[in-house]
């Protein structure tokens, strides 16, 4: 079966035996949890998880202490990489249980995958894009935009590396207005969202007070909070 590289996969078996053993052709692909902990050679368990980087056949042995009769079960799983190099290699778009690789520029629109390497080139996704994800992104080399209307999705809570750019427009602003603003990403400062916008034109809500507080503009936006920063006084922004 295909399998999502470096992803938590369960395993379970079921039966009449007293016992299960486990058992990889590849050394340390097979966990007793989600945690990381490896599963110990030889210890009795019905589920176990493989976290794999290559393919690999994990076998089961069930042993009936009574009887001293023994069966064993395998699966073998694979990991498909898709290479992105001017075209996808093997040919198709990718799915959800691929890893994907990009070694060269890329603006060919929406994919999926399970994990995302970029060594190099000018990655661009455009309005109503999107770049769907179960694990990290990992930028080494290149760059990777997503401008105005098109998205990261990712479906677990893992860490990035490397850099990206989000490009949200703002509807057109003149001086003194206030627009609104989240964060789609870690560690952005107010300041860096707006950085001519004078000191006392930031503000978050504060529930306790039933309205809008000052902020720094040295404040790290928080995930999914809001917030209002007030157009520079320089026209349009």
């Amino acid at each position: 079966m295909s399998v999502c590289g470096n992803s938590y996969i369960p395993l379970t078996v079921s039966g009449t035996a007293n016992t299960y053993t486990w058992a990889a052709t590849v050394a340390n692909t097979i966990y007793s949890n989600t945690s990381g902990t490896l599963y110990v050679p030889g210890a009795n368990a019905t589920t176990v998880y493989i976290k794999a980087s290559t393919t690999d056949t994990i076998t089961v042995t069930g042993t009936n202490t009574a009887s001293g009769c023994t069966d064993t079960a395998s699966v073998t799983f694979t990991i498909v990489t898709k290479v992105w190099s001017g075209s996808w290699s093997p040919a198709g778009t990718p799915v959800s249980t691929d890893s994907v690789v990009i070694n060269t520029n890329y603006s060919a629109g929406s994919f999926s995958g399970c994990t995302c390497k970029v060594n190099a080139g000018t990655v661009v996704f455009n309005s109503g894009e999107t770049m769907t994800l179960s694990n990290e992104l990992t930028v080494s080399g290149g760059s990777v935009t997503f401008n105005d209307g098109a998205s990261l999705l990712q479906t677990n809570n893992v860490t990035n590396v490397g850099n990206i750019t989000y490009v949200r427009n703002s509807q057109p602003c003149y001086k003194y207005d206030y627009t609104y603003w989240s964060t789609p990403v870690a560690s952005t400062t107010l300041g860096a969202v707006s950085p001519i916008t004078s000191w006392d034109g930031f503000f978050a809500y504060n529930p306790a007070i039933t309205n809008w507080q000052l902020m720094p503009s040295s404040t790290t936006m928080g995930i999914g909070k809001g917030y209002i920063i007030r157009v520079p006084d320089v026209g349009f922004n």
